[in-house]
């Protein structure tokens, strides 16, 4: 019978705590919310003029060793075997498609100079860039550095929209940080996070590239 009081005040006790509502939000704080989500929303609408969306095509050449047709016939002229491969031609390998990849850049010369990564560019015989408003350039990578894996392309244009650049050595730990890119080739995505250190070394990607600082 003590067994089944003590049970039953327990239950007593905890039942307000957990029928507590939890208390209404504050006006302040629906207020601070609302301009931080006013602040991303206007950073959105004009860091994205600056950002560009990049298409790099590899083109693939996969011919059988012999003449232009892919005929081996040609490498065995002059030889026994001439008559058998000239009668019995071998099947061209079907032509592979071309390889296409998607990254992101950003402009920072109004002349059509863009800051991208390497292995956006690295080793493509083409080079696409597309503009927030839908315009398209052809692209060619003026200068690359493939252990910190940065490169500049440009492109023929004028006036383009510039990205306002801050000064790195006076970014904190804990400010906010934002991408804005192509990920999965889905352009101008938005995410938000924050700075989480500052002067890391030697951190390698998969591309084998080190990224300092």
């Amino acid at each position: 019978m003590k067994i089944s009081s003590l049970i039953c005040v327990a239950l007593i006790a905890t039942v307000p705590v957990w029928a507590k509502e939890t208390p209404p939000i504050a006006n302040g704080d629906l207020d601070l919310a609302r301009r931080l989500e006013n602040a991303f929303v206007k950073v959105a609408s004009q860091a994205s003029e600056s950002v560009v969306v990049i298409t790099s095509t590899h083109k693939m050449d996969l011919r059988a060793e012999g003449d232009e047709e892919g005929n081996p016939s040609e490498q065995f002229k002059g030889t026994p075997f001439e008559y058998f491969f000239k009668h019995h031609r071998l099947p061209v390998p079907a032509q592979p498609e071309d390889q296409k990849s998607e990254g992101s850049g950003v402009i920072i010369r109004a002349d059509g100079y863009i800051l991208t990564n390497n292995h956006v560019v690295d080793s493509a015989d083409e080079i696409k860039v597309r503009l927030k408003d839908g315009r398209e350039f052809d692209a060619k990578v003026v200068g690359s550095d493939p252990r910190t894996d940065v490169a500049v392309i440009k492109i023929d244009g004028k006036d383009l929209p510039v990205a306002r650049l801050g000064d790195s050595d006076k970014v904190r730990v804990g400010q906010w940080a934002i991408a804005i890119g192509a990920p999965y080739e889905l352009d101008y995505s938005f995410t938000v996070g924050f700075v989480s250190a500052k002067g890391r070394s030697a951190v390698w990607s998969r591309t084998g590239s080190a990224y300092e600082d």
